[in-house]
């Protein structure tokens, strides 16, 4: 009912302004949600409805039907439409057609959506028509919706909007058949509820037909059909009202809550909607998700209510900057069964006009990451303690032989602190012959090309100590690719 009541919010204007009273109950017959139109029409104000049984609005000789209704739509029959009065808090009764359509929640009902339509105006044509035509024919031309009178099978009135419609002149459409103007697949439905009409049988009095107009364009119209007494003949009087757009706005609304859901369900991350109040409102996990509670048991609840203190702080925090219109994220731990999992929330603010209006968080399983991050680290401390502790001088160099690091027993044999060995050339950290350095350039181009010679040389250090020694190399690579050369320097006597 929540999410229900959320959508509704985004369509909060279409709502509000709709000429059709739209109300939502429970399960139970209660008010959770009514319209500006409700209001308007019962002259109640929203508390005085909202947690009250229909009942409080529907005269009793028609109670009976309307639990019969509401009973079928929460056992999830087929809607029904059907005209009955209601009575206003000052005691009017008013005629109205209603529709009553089951509201599903994850396959459950969970409620019913109602959509009442003042018939006021409509009755009171119906009743004058015969008496009084001429007074009731301005107020059926300036209708919004299509009036048409049909006699003997034939159209015998139209106002201008079904001529608008049709896109034909009104002598184009008096005393042709009503048949010729709907698309055929709904010919014979018309006709046989026609006949029976006639004949005063009881028959749907509200439902969808096509019409085709004169460019060929087929129209969604809604249809709302009557028997009266015209020039002492009986006849049909029918409103026509065009739906296709109410129809394509429902589409819409339809088809983006199922690309909405294909694009969550094929989410690798949990997916969270948070209200301005902090409560979760809609939950995804993912397939075969370790999440230490079913995103379903969040529903309804504030995040304080299911999250552990050390993650509310952050969340809070969170919060806050999504409040100012900003994004927030962070790294959280959970503890299930012992084992420590992490994750990684990303928080996004839901803006209405402006205006905060709750959050959306994307949470990801970073476990494994965390985990190669923890061992990674553990085996650089390793390596760094090995590095730096070895008994031979390790020298990192570029492909060009510029010093890139140099571990501790370097500095001791080179007699210089790593800032003064880093970024100098091999050749210019200590003194060389001049007769082996192009003999040592050589090598270092064999290095280079993936062989592994051994160099003996003298080099006299910046402290002047002359030193003999015994250098092997080898190529550090990563996927294929050399990165840099890895130098060994030994003392030798």
């Amino acid at each position: 009912m929540e999410k229900l009541l959320e959508e509704l919010k985004k369509y909060k204007n279409a709502v509000d302004f709709s000429s059709d009273a739209i109300v939502l109950l429970d399960k139970i017959g209660r008010f959770t949600f009514v319209n500006e139109k409700t209001l308007k029409m019962t002259g109640y104000r929203k508390n005085e409805l909202i947690g009250k049984h229909f009942k409080k609005i529907i005269p009793t000789k028609h109670l009976p039907t309307c639990i019969n209704l509401f009973q079928r739509q929460l056992r999830g029959l087929k809607p029904t439409i059907f005209g009955i009065e209601i009575i206003t808090k000052k005691g009017r009764p008013i005629p109205v057609e209603i529709n009553g359509i089951a509201i599903k929640e994850e396959g459950r009902v969970i409620g019913v959506q109602v959509i009442a339509r003042d018939m006021s105006e409509y009755k009171k044509i119906e009743e004058k028509l015969g008496e009084t035509e001429e007074i009731y024919r301005t107020l059926i031309e300036s209708s919004n919706d299509g009036v048409t009178i049909i006699q003997d099978g034939n159209i015998i009135f139209v106002n201008k909007k079904v001529s608008e419609l049709l896109d034909y002149k009104k002598e184009e459409i008096i005393d042709r058949p009503f048949q010729k103007f709907l698309a055929p697949e709904y010919k014979e439905l018309a006709l046989s509820r026609y006949s029976s009409r006639i004949s005063g049988k009881k028959t749907p009095q509200i439902y969808e037909i096509e019409i085709i107009n004169k460019q060929g364009e087929i129209l969604t119209c809604e249809v709302n059909s009557s028997r009266i007494i015209y020039n002492g003949k009986p006849a049909v009087i029918t409103y026509i009202r065009d739906i296709g757009e109410r129809k394509k706005i429902f589409e819409t609304v339809r088809e983006s809550e199922v690309i909405f859901e294909g694009v969550i369900s094929s989410l690798d991350d949990f997916v969270f909607i948070l209200d301005k109040d902090g409560k979760f409102i809609f939950g995804h996990a993912p397939p075969f998700s370790n999440f230490f509670i079913p995103p379903k048991e969040f529903l309804r609840k504030k995040y304080s209510e299911v999250m552990p203190s050390h993650v509310k702080t952050l969340i809070f925090e969170a919060l806050k900057k999504n409040k100012m219109g900003k994004m927030d994220g962070f790294e959280y731990w959970l503890d299930k069964n012992g084992n420590k999992f992490w994750y990684f929330a990303k928080l996004s603010p839901m803006l209405t006009g402006g205006k905060y209006n709750g959050s959306v968080a994307l949470i990801r399983d970073i476990t494994k990451q965390k985990v190669i991050e923890l061992e990674l680290r553990d085996s650089e401390e390793k390596f760094s303690n090995i590095f730096e502790n070895a008994n031979d001088g390790i020298i990192y160099l570029d492909k060009s032989g510029i010093i890139l690091d140099v571990n501790q027993k370097c500095m001791e044999i080179f007699g210089g602190s790593k800032n003064e060995l880093w970024g100098k050339h091999f050749t210019e950290i200590a003194t060389i012959s001049p007769k082996d350095v192009p003999i040592f350039m050589a090598n270092f181009s064999k290095i280079l090309a993936g062989k592994s010679p051994i160099i003996r040389l003298y080099i006299t250090n910046k402290k002047g100590k002359k030193i003999h020694l015994e250098c092997s190399a080898s190529l550090r690579k990563i996927d294929g690719k050399t990165v840099n050369v890895v130098v060994i320097a030994r003392e030798i006597e």
